[in-house]
């Protein structure tokens, strides 16, 4: 028997199996190919503007088929007659919807008075109409009032909630009666309209638009019931629009046409949003190092910090969520894990994107890095350093032409700075480290910052060369924003006219912007440094816009302060940000995490300790009226608000003390004076 012929089938039972012909033999049909040429979504969260008339678990299912993969959950359905909202989650992504269900909500809806339906809405059957003319602007805010706060609601018949196993919406379908029992909801806000009469076969009827904010739960088409109830006349809902889940607004939402053109027509994958700018609105972020997410992931607790809330996003310098964390006395443990160890980047390395009050801006390293789908842009070009006042009005410039045409914000900078590699024998302190650039520049608005490795054959490129391949292939440039004074190319060889020539020859615009600066001279990045290094961190941030920054871990130091009643806090020597000149300033420690103590009131010392024969330059911050603080391994930040005076030698302790307690008053009047610092990266 060849086995190209005859195929074998168990006909039951014992014994041989029967013989037969694989002609007889229904073939399987072969799998269709995937003929979808647009590549799979990556893990995070997709906001979809529902149509009415889908189920939710159609919009899913479309989803799924848009994203190429199943695993794809919702945060929550919505009726079939309503739109709006619909949360989804792609990959490892939907392990944050349970985190999304629960969060508070926004509605805007339509209200029939004078009819009450077996639904509770449109598309249920009229059980009972009455004339609702009677019903006034002062009847309905009256009755609203009542459905307002924290209240028992009983939920409709046609709900999802079990009983006994079986959802109430299948046995009101089945005809069978379904009691549910109320339950404790929050209704926020439950605002109308003025009221408008709607005549139908000789009934009159009341519409009213209202929008809700409630808790997880609420069943909007059930305080429609009620409202009616309390009137004496009945109600259903007609219109139901969902406007907001946590943080995620209507306005974040994508039409599910929309998405499919993007997928058959461009080729694009479904856009999604990381899970933990999904969860911004619903729970804190809290910062982790690269050691913190390495324990989380592994589902180690890390240290609290400055926190204090109950439960919070766990991300990492990039932005991305690393796992949800619960407060567990000094201590946050990790509940829900979303990365592996590989998907790790240690700090100090390359990241991908720097996110900054919840917008992000990529971070690429070469041109070979720029995404083939990047678009047209407006880019400046320039080191940076400090991102002054200068920098940032000309980065204002280049943010509203790119909005004004529809394209991306992009800056152009250099690693190293040009002047460490054509004069190394003079190290240039610089105002700010490689990472705070980053932070300051994304502040901006940036959608982009190009970072190039400067090196002496980058620097032999002449102006066409440079311009060619960054501006025109690389970046797709439609206009470039420079001051008047611009140099580009080998030797500075091109100026202001040459980049216009240019410019004309490859399409793009060339926008100038003027010097800036305040009365005696221009806003620079020298000058900050100079005034930096004499001490003068008052007038630095006139030109900073700000107050100067230095970050940096607290590590163990010699513990003399705490045993003379001023335990102080030592940066360890690899600080961010110039160090200004030795001396004692006022000043802000800024911690990670929120809460009461993420900014505290200091006194800071920058020297060598001359009183204990110290040799080691350090950074070491008191916090005022403060004993109780463990901010060991934490990395902090410190605002420098003003220089108090330099440092000096004492005599003996006590006068060292003396002069201690005079500078902590001191330090009160400044700051008092100043103010909190305002949020900034």
């Amino acid at each position: 028997m060849r086995s190209d012929t005859w195929g074998a089938r168990p006909r039951g039972g014992a014994g041989e199996p029967t013989l037969v012909p694989l002609a007889d033999v229904t073939p399987r049909a072969p799998r269709r190919p995937d003929t979808r040429a647009w590549p799979p979504a990556p893990d995070g969260v997709v906001v979809v503007d529902k149509p009415a008339g889908m189920t939710s678990h159609d919009v899913v299912a479309k989803v799924r088929w848009l994203a190429r993969t199943r695993k794809v959950g919702h945060a929550g359905t919505l009726d079939p007659m309503a739109t709006g909202v619909l949360v989804l989650g792609v990959g490892r992504a939907t392990r944050a919807l349970t985190y999304l269900v629960g969060a508070d909500k926004e509605y805007v809806t339509t209200i029939r008075l004078g009819a009450a339906t077996s639904t509770d809405d449109a598309q249920g059957e009229t059980v009972a109409t009455t004339d609702a003319r009677h019903v006034t602007a002062e009847s309905l805010r009256a009755a609203a009032e009542g459905l307002t706060g924290q209240i028992l609601q009983v939920p409709s018949t046609v709900s999802a909630i079990k009983v006994d196993g079986r959802r109430a919406y299948d046995l009101a379908r089945a005809g069978e009666d379904v009691e549910l029992e109320a339950r404790p909801v929050t209704v926020a806000r439950f605002e109308l309209s003025e009221p408008r009469t709607v005549e139908v076969d000789g009934v009159t009827f009341v519409d009213v638009d209202a929008t809700v904010e409630c808790s997880s739960g609420t069943y909007v088409r059930a305080l429609a019931r009620d409202l009616g109830a309390a009137l004496g006349v009945g109600g259903h809902l007609t219109a139901l629009r969902r406007t907001r889940v946590g943080g995620i607004r209507v306005e974040d939402a994508h039409r599910l046409d929309v998405l499919v053109s993007r997928a058959e027509v461009d080729a694009l994958p479904v856009p999604v949003v990381g899970a933990a700018d999904a969860l911004r609105g619903t729970m804190p972020w809290h910062v982790l190092t690269h050691e913190e997410s390495l324990a989380a992931v592994h589902g180690r607790r890390v240290a609290r910090g400055g926190t204090t809330e109950a439960t919070v996003a766990g991300v990492d310098g990039a932005g991305r969520l690393v796992a949800v964390l619960t407060r567990s006395g000094a201590w946050l443990k990790p509940v829900t894990v979303f990365m592996a160890p590989d998907d790790l980047v240690p700090d100090g390395a390359p990241q991908d994107a720097v996110v900054v009050d919840g917008r992000q801006t990529q971070v690429w390293r070469s041109l070979d890095e720029l995404p083939a789908d990047l678009g047209p842009t407006v880019v400046t070009i320039g080191n940076f350093d400090g991102v002054h006042l200068g920098h940032q009005e000309v980065l204002g410039v280049v943010v509203a032409q790119a909005r004004a045409r529809g394209a991306a914000a992009v800056a152009v900078t250099f690693t190293p700075h040009p002047r460490a590699v054509h004069v190394p024998e003079e190290p240039l302190r610089l105002v700010t480290s490689p990472a705070q650039r980053r932070e300051l520049l994304a502040a901006t608005g940036l959608d982009g910052v190009l970072e190039l490795d400067y090196t002496l054959a980058f620097a032999a490129q002449s102006p066409r060369e440079f311009v060619e391949s960054c501006f025109v292939r690389g970046l797709g440039a439609t206009a470039v924003v420079v001051g008047r004074d611009v140099q580009l190319g080998a030797g500075n060889s091109g100026n202001l006219a040459t980049l216009v020539g240019l410019g004309e020859e490859h399409g793009f615009e060339v926008v100038t912007v003027e010097d800036l600066g305040v009365a005696g001279g221009r806003w620079s990045s020298t000058a900050a440094r100079r005034l930096l290094d004499d001490g003068d961190v008052t007038r630095a941030s006139r030109i900073l816009g700000r107050q100067h920054r230095l970050r940096a871990e607290v590590v163990h130091g010699d513990a003399r302060g705490r045993t003379i009643g001023f335990p102080t806090a030592n940066l360890s020597q690899e600080v961010e940000g110039l160090v200004p000149a030795d001396g004692v300033y006022a000043g802000w420690m800024l911690r990670r995490g929120g809460g009461a103590d993420a900014v505290l009131p200091a006194a800071v010392s920058i020297g060598t300790n001359p009183t204990f024969d110290g040799t080691q330059r350090r950074v070491e911050a008191y916090v005022l009226d403060r004993t109780d603080l463990d901010l060991y391994g934490e990395a902090v930040e410190l605002d420098l608000v003003a220089h108090l005076r330099p440092t000096l030698r004492f005599t003996s302790v006590d006068e060292l003390v003396t002069q201690m307690d005079a500078d902590v008053v001191r330090v009160r009047e400044v700051l008092a004076a100043e103010g909190p610092p305002p949020a900034r990266p």
